[in-house]
């Protein structure tokens, strides 16, 4: 009885109620197909925007590769053309520094003037770097920087700071050796006429000069060790 009666009171509200619902379902329809299309619509987008900066990201980085490719090849070259040039030019004149022989002069004040002759020659012989070897290495800070193989990186940095440094002590050898030139024709003449007053002075002929030629062969026969470990070098930069 008693479900009978809440029936039949809501009946009519149902009746009532049901021209507005059929009146609101075709609304309540487009804003929910509205919403599911912008959340489609959306997701696309999100999709859409995904793959772009995926493809923005890959074509950085084959430039990037591209680049780093350009650079190693640049500096590779660079390095053979240093390597070239240097055995060619440098190498061999260092080489001949080292191995030449000067024991035999300056062992007696008989032949000085001989000596001293034979002695400024060696003195006037000059290790020629007057030109700029590392145009490309110097113009590629950024891109070295860049090098993803750290121990590339590394070996690349220690190849060229090593060969500037050998470079720079070769320059600061001719100015040695022009200095030691200079002193020595400045004070030749007075000196050997000393020397050459009595045999007793053959002693200080080798004290005084073997002085000079000592320094001199130990820094060539530096630099011979020096360039010999660094053109070893230059074969494993790029090992």
């Amino acid at each position: 009885m008693t479900n009978y009666c809440i029936v039949s009171a809501i009946l009519p509200l149902l009746t009532a109620i049901s021209p507005a619902l059929e009146a609101i379902l075709p609304i309540l329809a487009a804003i929910l197909g509205a919403i599911i299309g912008g959340l489609m619509t959306g997701k696309a987008m999100i999709k859409q925007t995904r793959e772009n900066l995926n493809n923005d990201l890959e074509i950085i980085r084959h430039k990037e590769e591209n680049e780093e490719k350009a650079v190693l090849k640049a500096i590779g070259v660079e390095i053979d053309v240093i390597i070239e040039r240097y055995s060619s030019y440098i190498k061999p004149v260092i080489d001949k520094i080292a191995q030449y022989d000067l024991s035999e002069i300056f062992t007696n004040t008989a032949k000085l003037n001989e000596d001293l002759n034979t002695l400024f020659n060696f003195l006037s012989s000059r290790i020629l770097v007057t030109q700029d070897y590392f145009t490309i290495y110097n113009s590629s800070g950024n891109q070295i920087g860049k090098i993803k193989d750290e121990g590339l990186q590394k070996r690349i940095v220690s190849f060229y700071t090593n060969i500037k440094g050998l470079i720079e002590n070769i320059k600061l050898y001719n100015e040695y050796m022009e200095s030691i030139k200079e002193n020595l024709r400045n004070e030749s003449e007075e000196r050997s006429k000393i020397f050459q007053t009595d045999s007793k002075n053959d002693y200080l002929v080798q004290t005084y000069y073997k002085n000079y030629i000592n320094r001199i062969i130990d820094l060539a026969k530096n630099f011979k060790l020096e360039q010999d470990r660094l053109l070893e070098e230059a074969k494993n930069v790029f090992r």
